[in-house]
């Protein structure tokens, strides 16, 4: 097996402990983040203040950082600034 798959593997496994140690609204945050979703509209959606949704997300990467070590490396620069939202191109 190539060393590139093998690294594949390990990220898939490490992936799916992660997405365990998630709660399904903390799985739906991160989902509309990565689609470049603002914490506002997120919040908007799910009926909670924009500070509630900070906080979910606060507490799961200390938790998968906690749980999961060899994660640490995807984890760093995550914190979301106020407003951000990924350019689409």
């Amino acid at each position: 097996m190539s060393d590139s798959r093998l690294e594949g593997l390990v990220r898939a496994d490490t992936l799916e402990e992660i997405l365990k140690l998630l709660s399904p609204t903390e799985v739906v945050v991160a989902v509309l983040r990565v689609e470049g979703t603002p914490d506002e509209e997120i919040a908007a959606m799910l009926e909670v203040e924009r500070s509630t949704v900070t906080r979910w997300m606060i507490r799961a990467r200390k938790r998968i950082a906690r749980e999961v070590p060899e994660a640490a490396g995807w984890l760093e620069g995550r914190r979301r600034r106020r407003g951000a939202k990924r350019s689409k191109g």
